[in-house]
């Protein structure tokens, strides 16, 4: 546990909403189908109860919460939660008198096919400011092949009434999609035409999935992976977007303050079955926590030592381009080898910055992340 006199401020937090109205065949967050009006209901008074919990967590840690500057809502398709259900949040944040900072991001996860124009109305005037949209692919055989429920129109008026009510939003993008027979995906002509609608920031992911997954034998070679994943940075800067973060995109000022609180290892609370957080103490060590995916909330909880921190911010660093010191973890004796490396690196292109104060990784440094990550561990 914390001493008092580490109390740590937390001003960040996630909720998982878990509810879906389809489960796509490749997707393995906690998720299930919403059903009766009164699977939200029920999911409001879990809310609410673990809320209560979470502030024993807090009591117990030392931990005191400052005003949101970045809240979260993941899932699942948090969108089906509608503006009731964020109008309940707010309320329930405010008894608990949890409030938001002037300079806030209020995020909300939303999938094409699964909105009202109301409610977007709606929970933006509710404070929501920024939104991240599911898009995927615009090719219609490959989003059937997901087995997502939305189609590419669905995608378009998405996309439209977003820019129409000049929200702040965010496109996911996925990679490496199962092959189609009748051709491949154009990645160069989907991206101009998400670009077109002016989205201020793009996640792209690499589909990875097991070998059971029903598609797993038409999905795509690591070198077709690898080009369409460097064809996309290419496209993204050219159009005026930093890639800061292996799967991440922004134009200037528009990066995901919230996912930075994770790979920058700050604090960010947690709610909802399956979501986990994070408290860090002013000592550079902290709690880990995660809800369980029970009815009555609970949640595991584990100490992280300052070793374990220092490690984990090494290679949390290494995914995004403000840069890392390795002189901060490397041994005076092993300085050489590391130098050496860096060098190797460097020549292969793998590097935006080869000087070991501010070591950061390229686009296909970024590719090669793990590998990099693990030779780097062998000078700790």
């Amino acid at each position: 546990m914390f001493q008092e006199k580490e109390i740590s401020s937390v001003n960040s937090l996630y909720i998982h909403f878990p509810f879906c109205r389809h489960l796509c065949n490749y997707c393995d967050f906690h998720k299930k189908v919403i059903g009766e009006k009164s699977d939200v209901e029920n999911f409001q008074k879990y809310l609410a109860n673990s809320l209560t919990l979470h502030q024993d967590l807090f009591a117990q840690n030392g931990a005191m919460w400052a005003p949101i500057d970045t809240l979260y809502i993941g899932g699942g398709t948090p969108s089906l939660w509608g503006e009731k259900g964020i109008a309940y949040l707010v309320n329930l944040l405010d008894r608990y008198g949890i409030n938001f900072s002037d300079d806030y991001e209020f995020t909300i996860e939303l999938n094409p096919g699964s909105w009202s124009k109301t409610d977007l109305m709606g929970i933006k005037d509710l404070g929501v400011n920024r939104v991240s949209v599911g898009v995927q692919s615009l090719s219609a055989k490959t989003l059937q092949a997901l087995d997502r429920i939305h189609n590419v129109d669905d995608v378009y008026k998405t996309l439209d009434c977003l820019a129409g009510l000049d929200f702040n939003f965010s496109v996911d993008f996925m990679l490496g999609l199962p092959k189609e027979k009748s051709g491949e995906r154009n990645i160069s002509n989907e991206v101009s035409e998400i670009l077109s609608f002016n989205p201020s920031h793009m996640s792209a992911y690499i589909l990875t999935v097991n070998k059971n997954y029903i598609h797993y034998n038409s999905l795509p070679d690591e070198n077709f992976v690898s080009d369409e994943y460097l064809t996309l940075s290419r496209l993204m800067t050219e159009n005026g977007f930093n890639h800061y973060e292996v799967s991440n995109f922004a134009k200037p000022g528009s990066q995901s303050r919230h996912n930075l609180k994770y790979w920058r290892g700050e604090s960010v609370a947690a709610l909802g079955p399956s979501a986990s957080g994070f408290l860090k103490s002013a000592q550079y060590s902290g709690v880990r926590y995660k809800w369980k995916t029970v009815e009555s909330p609970d949640f595991a909880i584990e100490d992280v030592s300052r070793d374990e921190y220092k490690l984990e911010r090494f290679f949390l660093n290494l995914r995004i381009s403000d840069g890392i010191n390795l002189l901060d973890y490397v041994s005076e004796e092993k300085i050489y080898e590391v130098k050496s490396f860096v060098d190797e690196l460097n020549l292969q292109g793998h590097l935006t910055s080869p000087v070991l104060e501010k070591f950061s990784l390229s686009p296909s440094g970024f590719l090669c992340a793990d590998s990099i990550t693990t030779r780097l561990m062998s000078y700790i």
